[in-house]
């Protein structure tokens, strides 16, 4: 027969969450209580749960990282468009109007081109324009609602602080009496 390998054993037991001793026993060609036993002497259990833990601990981490990072780039996104929105609205007090402009330009060869480009001028007055400042404020809306978004995580976490606070006000609300303590004189007054 050949030899045991115990190291592999045990790791593949600690890091696999599926795995039973069983499983392991059938695989390696060794018997439960053997098994059993070297587990036991070793802590393979404890070790299994602390690597389970660290590694849901682990992903649970990246996991949050990774929100965090996504929600910071949805505000940076959002601050750019509150930024445009803002220019948005300072012009719809102003009417833009095209105006072509000609320009002409003498070339080093003496022949004058001329061109015409064109060009906006805002100019303040007018009509405020009402689908603009509509589509503003539907923007600014949605800005808000991505602003407010909750992870899944997040949700669950106020949950689990909720329920925590209630169980330690239900521990503190124990039914404790008042004494009022009364001068003797007093105490035999009010008792009659």
């Amino acid at each position: 027969m050949s030899e045991v390998k115990w190291d592999e054993i045990k790791v593949e037991y600690i890091t696999n969450s599926d795995m039973s001793l069983r499983k392991l026993a059938k695989k390696y060609g060794v018997s439960v209580s053997s098994i059993a036993k070297r587990s036991s002497d070793e802590k393979w259990k404890e070790q299994k749960e602390q690597f389970l833990n660290e590694s849901v601990t682990k992903t649970l981490d990246k996991i949050m990282d990774q929100q965090a990072q996504r929600r910071a780039r949805v505000y940076r996104i959002a601050d750019r468009l509150l930024d445009k929105l803002e220019k948005a609205v300072e012009e719809l007090d102003f009417i833009a109007e095209a105006v072509k402009v000609k320009e002409s330009e003498v070339t080093t060869g003496g022949i004058e081109i001329e061109t015409t480009k064109e060009r906006v001028d805002y100019k303040p007055g007018g009509v405020v324009d009402r689908a603009g400042a509509k589509q503003i404020t539907a923007a600014l809306k949605d800005i808000k609602d991505v602003q407010m978004l909750r992870s899944e995580l997040d949700i669950r976490e106020q949950a689990a602080r909720v329920a925590m606070l209630e169980a330690k006000g239900a521990e503190d609300t124990d039914d404790k009496g008042i004494e009022i303590a009364f001068e003797d004189q007093m105490a035999e007054d009010i008792s009659q």
